[in-house]
């Protein structure tokens, strides 16, 4: 595979993870994105296309590393709500 696909992936899933936190997306989003990703991915190695199953395997990692730190983030702030809930009462 070419650097700048791997390269044009990463920044797509940086510019997918950014849009989802702005947005408040749900990190589940990009979990089924990543799986859905990987069935195609799955299907194009049984169609023997390596070039395009490959892509979606990067690409399926990307979006799973997005919503690993996605759910980090929402994790965090739903710890820090609770306990300004906590020490305002």
């Amino acid at each position: 595979m070419l650097p700048f696909v791997e390269l044009f992936l990463l920044l797509a899933s940086a510019v997918f993870g950014i849009l989802c936190f702005r947005f408040r997306v749900s990190y589940r989003l990009s979990i089924v994105v990543a799986i859905v990703t990987l069935v195609i991915a799955g299907l194009a190695l049984a169609a023997r296309r390596e070039d395009i199953e490959n892509m979606g395997g990067l690409l399926a990692y990307y979006l799973i590393v997005v919503g690993v730190l996605l759910a980090l983030m929402e994790y965090r702030t739903e710890s820090q709500q609770s306990l300004r809930g906590k020490f305002s009462d």
